[in-house]
């Protein structure tokens, strides 16, 4: 099972008319499908598609709380960090201080209400280190690169995602950056992860075999 929340003060919505109550609601998980029960007794089953909310490192300069994602990784809800892929993070202290969290069983986009299906989970991650230098989270699936970038307003997060990307296409894969700047604005896919942290998230991406 696991746990959807509204919590006043939280939320894409938070504010929106009179103030929502706080509430919980459970949601039921088995051989990978979710049943999830409206207030008006209809019963909606559909697929599970776990991930993993929060990983990061430490960041660059102070502390940070967990719920807040930034260039170090942190609460990104980002949905294509999930099982099989790769994801990039720049390390900025010894060690890195890796840390991971917040496993959902499946997220819309935007995790309007500030919760996904909430989970606990079992987490394995194969790491290495990579001697290149890198400004923001990067994911790597078996077809696509992806950049996952925060800021406020949302404009910037999905500016600094796509400039990521470009420089990534620069950087592996021998792009001219105006070239690269054009033909993202053709065949580039993005997605807000979520817009509910103390920064929004926005992740932006490219099929591997057009590059």
């Amino acid at each position: 099972w696991g746990g959807s929340s509204i919590i006043p003060g939280f939320g894409a919505l938070e504010g929106w008319l009179n103030q929502m109550e706080p509430r919980t609601k459970i949601s039921y998980i088995k051989d990978g499908k979710i049943t999830y029960k409206t207030d008006h007794g209809k019963v909606i089953e559909f697929d599970a598609d776990p991930f993993i909310g929060t990983i990061g490192v430490s960041p660059a300069y102070e502390a940070i709380q967990t719920l807040a994602p930034g260039p170090h990784g942190g609460n990104m809800d980002c949905p294509d960090i999930r099982p099989g892929n790769t994801i990039y993070l720049p390390v900025s202290q010894k060690g890195a201080l890796f840390g991971l969290g917040d496993v959902h069983a499946v997220q819309g986009d935007g995790e309007i209400c500030g919760t996904a299906v909430e989970i606990s989970a079992a987490v394995t991650v194969e790491f290495k280190v990579i001697n290149k230098t890198i400004a923001w989270p990067r994911v790597e699936s078996e077809d696509m690169i992806m950049t996952v970038c925060s800021a406020r307003p949302l404009e910037d997060a999905a500016r600094l995602a796509y400039r990521e990307l470009i420089n990534w296409m620069v950087s592996d894969y021998g792009w001219d950056r105006d070239d690269a700047y054009m033909f993202l604005s053709l065949a580039m896919k993005s997605r807000i992860a979520q817009i509910v942290d103390p920064l929004y998230t926005v992740v932006a991406k490219i099929p591997k075999k057009l590059l």
